[in-house]
């Protein structure tokens, strides 16, 4: 499989967790008044914290990385806003198509995009799904990382020569009948 398509979701991810990062940063630290607000403020910053390492271990070509990617995916899938909850994050870009009866829409976002609200009173009902997630879920899905490799190759095994039993060992420094650490 080619390295473009993952690289560029590990990108997404990296940039979309950078700026999120940055903007609920900014919000948490200007507005510390609510806890509440704050906590989850905490929450999503968490997740971008993710995100970000989900993107650099992705670009590594890591099988940690395929896995936290797929979990940043499932979390940018669902697009929920209601007057109980509004869920949406968005990794660097993201497109997605909405019902809000009897309307059905598409909309798209670009850097990220981190909403997590609480009892909002008067907002309106709107079920989305991100088109971008399930796109990198699929190409993720397909990926598979090379194994682990190294840059130094591993040391020789040791020589057959050499004995695997105590018994057998010349240097008997480590025997308790010797007093004289060393005399054998």
């Amino acid at each position: 499989m080619s390295k473009v398509p993952i690289r560029t979701i590990a990108a997404l991810q990296i940039i979309g967790g950078l700026w999120g990062m940055a903007f609920i940063g900014w919000a948490v630290a200007t507005q510390t008044s609510d806890i509440f607000s704050t906590s989850i403020g905490m929450g999503e910053i968490l997740v971008d914290v993710f995100g970000v390492v989900a993107g650099v271990t992705l670009w590594r070509g890591t099988s940690f990385g395929r896995r936290a990617s797929m979990a940043i995916q499932v979390i940018q899938l669902p697009k929920i806003i209601s007057p109980t909850i509004v869920f949406m994050f968005t990794f660097g870009f993201d497109l997605w198509v909405h019902a809000s009866p009897p309307v059905f829409g598409i909309q798209f976002t670009v850097f990220g995009n981190n909403q997590v609200f609480l009892n909002v009173p008067n907002a309106p009902v709107d079920f989305g799904i991100s088109i971008t997630a399930i796109i990198a879920l699929v190409i993720l899905k397909k990926y598979k990382p090379a194994g682990r490799t190294s840059l130094e190759p591993l040391p020789p095994p040791p020589p057959v020569e050499w004995s695997m039993s105590d018994e057998d060992a010349s240097n008997k420094a480590l025997d308790p009948e010797s007093r004289c650490i060393g005399i054998s």
